[in-house]
């Protein structure tokens, strides 16, 4: 038989907790039972089966079959109403193999009848001739035979239980280990029965596949009777065969992703890092860097034979600090921004990487690129949006570009003979934009030779000659008279 499970919902409050190989556990998913008669669903995990009212009946049985080869669990809390006397029927728990096989009403709690069948009846009513006690009690009863005294022993001593129509929940567990062949029944934290019975053969003649389910019911008197799963442990059996999911097979993510994450059609799934057998994962673990996933798909607690197989990429995302970049303003107020600046700010190897963008949308979309200059002219400040990637990943950051007054670069030498180049004291950042600024020359005696302004920049003559100085030392003040009143005092080399 092809292994099968309980169907997993990809939500972290209902992930499994692994029993074994095929047995995996659950918490109640009403998706997966029946409702037979009145049972109603009340709540996420509260269903009532009877109501206060007489003759009602009402089961809740599996979706699918057990396999009895394989173990078995249950753990509930169930309700038997708050009017002791004259309340009644109470409550089973019963194993068949008919999903929605109803038994009589009233003092059969919805199970008498039903053959074959193995019940756990929990039963607050006394019926003269039928049971053992006047007293609430719990049975183990055959083929729905609860109308005899001499069944309620068939295979383990019935026990008396203290009035349990008392408005409270009382916590109902039983287990079946299939290979001991041993059942235990617990009843508000008392173990009511360790037995051993041949289940599959002395109830079923050999058959293994079999429903489970609560049936309460209600007859001359009446009470609410409800059930509340809380967990259960079994194999499905008589599965149908179930294909794998589907979804491509090469997935990429950038910076973090989970198996939840994965691109699959379907929704019901399991996740394996390997191909076949292995303990299913997590599906809120994170996923890493060339790992291969494989998935399969549960249909009606039945998994597929065969997992699709996903290979993962996973890029981290470029996020390095992009500092804001201060250019010096021209004489009339531009500045030449090197996108080159950008690479070294962002310690990139190659432009291959980035991309540079007027709009943040544009950056998004991937339009209208920024040609990429090294001398992209501009008038004012500006922000620009820097789009980074890596192989199939890509994070857009600001880069806000100031413009600004720089200090003044002063040269330490000029040639005023008239070839083109260098014939002036050329002091960077200084003409056309501090226009107020008054410069002085003075010779190696302290003289006074010269006293220039925006308008006249020293080109090695005096004020009273047009004739170059001699080659030389020679001393300048600069004073800006800006809001600072900066001063800078230096020596220039003058050479033809």
């Amino acid at each position: 038989m092809r292994r099968a499970y309980i169907l997993v919902l990809l939500a972290a409050n209902n992930w499994f907790v692994g029993l074994s190989q095929v047995n995996y556990c659950s918490s109640f998913e009403s998706e997966f039972f029946e409702y037979s008669g009145s049972a109603t669903l009340l709540s996420d995990d509260v269903v009532r089966l009877t109501s206060a009212i007489n003759a009602d009946f009402g089961a809740l049985w599996s979706f699918n079959t057990i396999d009895f080869n394989n173990d078995f669990s249950v753990s509930a809390q169930l309700y038997f109403g708050n009017t002791d006397s004259p309340g009644a029927d109470g409550i089973a728990f019963v194993i068949q193999p008919l999903s929605n096989n109803e038994g009589v009403s009233g003092g059969g709690l919805g199970f008498q009848g039903i053959t074959p069948s193995l019940a756990v009846e929990m039963d607050t009513w006394f019926n003269s001739g039928d049971d053992p006690t006047s007293s609430d009690h719990i049975a183990v009863i055959a083929n729905g035979v609860n109308n005899s005294i001499a069944a309620h022993s068939e295979f383990v001593p019935y026990n008396n239980l203290p009035n349990i129509e008392d408005g409270l929940w009382h916590d109902f567990t039983l287990v079946w280990t299939a290979a001991t062949q041993s059942i235990t029944v617990v009843f508000d934290g008392v173990t009511m029965f360790d037995f051993n019975l041949d289940v599959s053969n002395v109830i079923f003649s050999g058959g293994n596949d079999l429903f489970w389910g609560f049936t309460a019911a209600t007859g001359g008197q009446v009470n609410v009777h409800q059930v509340k799963i809380l967990d259960y442990c079994y194999t499905p059996s008589n599965c149908d065969e179930v294909t794998p999911p589907t979804g491509p097979e090469n997935q990429q993510f950038c910076d973090v992703a989970f198996y939840s994450d994965l691109d699959i059609t379907e929704d019901s799934l399991l996740f394996y890092d390997t191909p076949t057998s292995g303990d299913p994962i997590d599906p809120q673990n994170p996923l890493y860097d060339g790992q291969v996933v494989y998935v399969s798909q549960v249909i009606n607690g039945c998994e597929s034979a065969q997992r699709l197989m996903i290979n993962v990429e996973l890029s981290a995302i470029v996020q390095p600090d992009l500092e804001a970049i201060e250019l010096c303003k021209a004489a009339d107020g531009s500045a030449l921004l090197n996108f080159d600046i950008i690479l070294e700010n962002g310690g990139f190897d190659s432009t291959d990487e980035l991309s540079v963008y007027l709009t943040f949308q544009e950056a998004n979309a991937y339009s209208s690129t920024l040609p990429w200059s090294n001398d992209y002219l501009l008038s004012s400040d500006q922000t620009f949006f820097v789009r980074m990637e890596t192989a199939f990943c890509y994070t857009i950051q600001e880069l806000n570009v100031t413009l600004s007054n720089c200090e003044p670069i002063i040269p330490e030498g000029f040639s005023p003979n008239n070839d083109g180049n260098n014939d002036y004291f050329n002091i960077q950042f200084l003409y056309g934009i501090h226009l107020n600024h008054q410069m002085k020359i003075f010779s190696r005696n302290g003289t006074l030779i010269f006293n220039g302004n925006n308008n006249q920049p020293w080109r090695g003559q005096t004020n009273s000659s047009d004739d170059i100085v001699p080659v030389g030392t020679y001393f300048y003040v600069l004073q800006l008279n800006d809001d600072l009143n900066r001063v800078y005092r230096g020596w220039v080399y003058l050479n033809y």
